[in-house]
């Protein structure tokens, strides 16, 4: 894990992503940029994605399971899949939560909302009425 240790830290990113064990990408402040950060070899990156996958409670194989989705204990998501199933080697997103979570006077403040929309969100809640919220990647859905 040590190539991409350093982005767990830093709450501007929001998502790791290792497309293959020399390149590697993060989402900082809402741009993708990639990083001069790599793993030694694809076994390295196999035995991380492993690593990360047991400590969940699952397991991954390349042969029998080598697709895993997890979500770890602060709720980022991590989504692997291992070498020969993905041709180009193995990759591996982490999708990493916000640590603060807005409230609906920042998402006023902020401009995310109208104070029109939050009343009919909160008519649409009162009324128990199915309601579809769209919006890219850590848009804040």
């Amino acid at each position: 894990m040590q190539p991409i240790k350093a982005f767990f830290s830093d709450d501007q990113i929001t998502s790791i992503v290792v497309n293959r064990y020399d390149l590697i990408f993060v989402r900082k402040n809402g741009e993708w940029v990639q990083t001069n950060a790599k793993f030694e070899s694809e076994a390295q990156l196999e035995n991380c994605i492993t690593q990360i996958v047991n400590a969940l409670g699952q397991s991954i194989d390349p042969k029998l399971a080598p697709i895993a989705d997890a979500r770890m204990s602060d709720g980022s998501r991590v989504n692997a899949v291992l070498f020969p199933t993905a041709h180009l080697g193995s990759n591996m997103s982490i999708r990493k939560f916000p640590k603060i979570r807005y409230s609906l006077e920042d998402l006023l403040s902020k401009g995310s909302m109208s104070p029109e929309m939050l009343q009919f969100f909160k008519l649409c809640v009162m009324a128990r009425c199915n309601t579809l919220v769209s919006g890219a990647t850590g848009s804040g859905k």
